[in-house]
């Protein structure tokens, strides 16, 4: 486990890796009609980055924080939550590239409507074996099998 640890937190201190997750995660998006438009990846600019450094274009928008604390935000934080829904249902499963750090400081909502993903420095890779045991996990959760359910979570390593 802690090498496991150890090795992905000197992938977090890469930033050339960091760059290119975040290039393949906003061709991705991209690539899917139902996220393309809604998602933005700050730009990276490669000529002004390396391995310590990352630089990359100001996002102005608002913490999603801010939002869920504004009871007149709800039909906005509606579409932000089908938002977000859509674009993990699309890393897990149709791109198999997953943003795994989805903290909330890791959102913004910008003033287009767009929402800003941040941070690409903790990606993981989903097998399709891995994404076919999450449908099932969807599957049984939905139909309120929960025998199942529990031994989809094994299957899929979360417990």
């Amino acid at each position: 486990v802690l090498d496991v640890a150890a090795e992905r937190f000197l992938e977090e201190l890469d930033y050339n890796l960091e760059a290119d997750n975040a290039a393949r995660f906003e061709k991705d998006m991209a690539s899917v009609e139902v996220v393309r438009g809604a998602i933005k990846v700050p730009h990276v600019y490669r000529g002004l980055s390396g391995r310590c450094v990352l630089t990359q274009e100001w996002v102005e928008g608002r913490k999603l924080t801010d939002i869920t604390a504004d009871p007149t935000t709800g039909p906005l934080r509606a579409k932000l939550v089908q938002t977000l829904l859509n674009s993990y249902m699309v890393q897990f499963l149709e791109t198999g590239f997953l943003h795994a750090d989805p903290h909330p400081g890791n959102f913004m909502l910008m003033p287009d409507g767009r929402l800003c993903i941040l941070d690409y420095g903790m990606m993981t890779t989903i097998g399709p074996d891995q994404r076919i045991a999450f449908i099932e996990y969807i599957a049984h959760l939905s139909a309120r099998d929960y025998d199942k359910t529990l031994q989809d979570l094994v299957n899929l390593g979360f417990v």
